[in-house]
């Protein structure tokens, strides 16, 4: 029974190796020892269960991580990709406004408010583009 009731102790120490076996006669004791046992052996398998579910969520987690920064990579490159494509689109049409708005100001009368507006219009298209850092 000391044998037993130290083994016991050690598996709930958190020793799951130690089996609980004593040889006994008496039935009661043979009949605890095996209830015990087969507790100590749901024990291990429970824990091996966890354990292994909890590295197989790390590695999901890892996976899904990777997979995220590998999404957001994309998008900011299919983003690079538009702004690309779209930039000398806008460059065009910022030329024409630019033309057609010189073509307007000649045939304006000097002086009068579409030529001051049209003037003010050219002046500041010609001016170097603000970045948003300077804001």
């Amino acid at each position: 029974m000391v044998r037993l009731q130290e083994a016991a102790k050690r598996v709930s120490g958190g020793d799951f190796r130690v089996q609980l076996t004593t040889r006994s006669s008496i039935r009661e004791v043979q009949e605890l020892n095996h209830h015990l046992e087969h507790m100590r052996q749901k024990l291990v398998g429970t824990n091996e269960r966890l354990e292994r579910e909890m590295q197989e969520r790390e590695v999901s987690e890892a996976k899904r991580l990777d997979l995220e920064r590998a999404l957001l990579h994309r998008e900011r490159i299919a983003t690079i990709g538009t702004l690309a494509v779209a930039s000398p689109r806008v460059q065009q049409h910022h030329d024409a406004d630019i033309v057609y708005s010189q073509v307007a100001l000649q045939g304006c009368p000097p002086g009068s408010a579409l030529a001051t507006d049209l003037t003010r219009f050219v002046s500041a298209a010609h001016r170097p583009a603000v970045s948003s850092t300077e804001f």
